[in-house]
């Protein structure tokens, strides 16, 4: 039983459980001598519910006790505590940020109404660091993909050059994986520096590694006829390249962009909606020709026009890239994509 003289708390617990026990033993050992006719059914059933009835004192002793140590708390977060340098809570001000609680914030900032790009990517920057000192250098600059993927994008929102580059360069070992956002918005920012070469890199280095996306070759299609247009301004560039490469390249580029386009567009089920006839448009450009008849590709005309050396080291991403991508292109000339795909079984592949 509970001894009433002495409540039970969580220090004093474990004595009063214990004494309890000795109590249901005595009292079972009385009731074993007075009731000496007793079967052994009766006493098997009076030990089962002395039994119950001290874990019920147990329970309600402690339900008690809960109350009274237990208080009630409202817990509340003040508006921009991340600010406030001297607040013991601001895990920014430590030595050691906690990554997800600044992808926390700096996600609350970009999502905000208006967004807060500045004082996002300003966080993010301040723990950037590609090159300590003493140490070897970081991958991503010591952020994760997340937060690297919300720099980038919070510096191209504010035109911030600087920043996207320094960003972007910490992106190089993510092209060749299965990243083909980070490569897209590692070209952006190259574009936004003034550097179209090397925004051509992230995006040839994916197509060539991951595949030939829509949303690369649109950048690749868009940045190679600006350089095309800027070049041929030059009067000099008019008579030393008519560019023949780039151009076939760009017009398979933009083959392939329409092809692409045409079958994400088909819906998952082929069923038609009442009243509704059913789009047999699936050319998106009727003035590009679809027949794929053009000559495939020349990966070393391509870098020769782009005033690229082959044996290169600096460019050495660009040009294993051009490679990879042109490989992957040629092998589209085996089989006309605008024929209609052929759907085989789990068995048949």
């Amino acid at each position: 039983m509970v001894n009433e003289t002495d409540p039970t708390t969580t220090s004093n617990y474990f004595q009063v459980a214990v004494e309890d026990d000795q109590q249901a033993i005595e009292k079972q050992g009385e009731s074993s001598t007075s009731i000496s006719a007793s079967t052994n059914g009766d006493t098997a059933a009076l030990d089962k519910a002395a039994k119950a009835e001290i874990r019920r004192q147990r329970i309600e002793a402690a339900v008690q006790r809960s109350k009274s140590e237990y208080k009630s708390e409202h817990a509340y977060t003040e508006r921009g505590w991340f600010n406030d340098g001297e607040n013991q809570r601001n895990v920014l001000s430590k030595d050691k940020v906690d990554k997800q609680h600044l992808e926390y914030i700096t996600t609350s900032l970009y999502y905000a109404s208006p967004p807060d790009y500045t004082e996002a990517l300003r966080l993010i920057m301040k723990n950037f660091d590609p090159n300590p000192t003493g140490s070897k250098p970081k991958p991503m600059g010591g952020l994760n993909r997340e937060l690297l993927d919300t720099a980038l994008r919070c510096s191209l929102a504010i035109s911030d050059a600087e920043s996207a580059v320094k960003l972007a360069d910490s992106t190089k070992n993510m092209w060749k994986g299965q990243f083909a956002g980070i490569s897209a918005l590692a070209s952006d920012a190259y574009l936004l520096a003034g550097r179209p070469i090397d925004a051509l890199t992230p995006l040839f280095v994916s197509a060539s590694s991951f595949g030939l996306h829509q949303p690369l070759l649109t950048r690749l299609s868009s940045i190679l006829e600006s350089h095309v247009s800027v070049s041929s301004s030059s009067s000099a560039e008019k008579q030393t390249s008519t560019y023949e490469n780039i151009h076939r390249l760009i017009g398979i580029l933009d083959k392939v962009i329409i092809w692409k386009s045409v079958h994400l567009q088909k819906p998952l089920f082929q069923y038609q909606t009442a009243g509704k006839e059913p789009n047999t448009n699936t050319n998106t450009n009727s003035t590009i020709d679809m027949s794929f008849s053009d000559q495939p590709p020349n990966s070393s005309g391509i870098l020769e026009e782009l005033q690229i050396n082959e044996h290169d080291t600096q460019h050495q991403d660009l040009i294993s890239g051009v490679k990879g991508t042109v490989n992957r292109l040629n092998k589209g000339f085996k089989n006309d994509p605008s024929e209609d795909v052929v759907e085989k079984s789990v068995r048949e592949l």
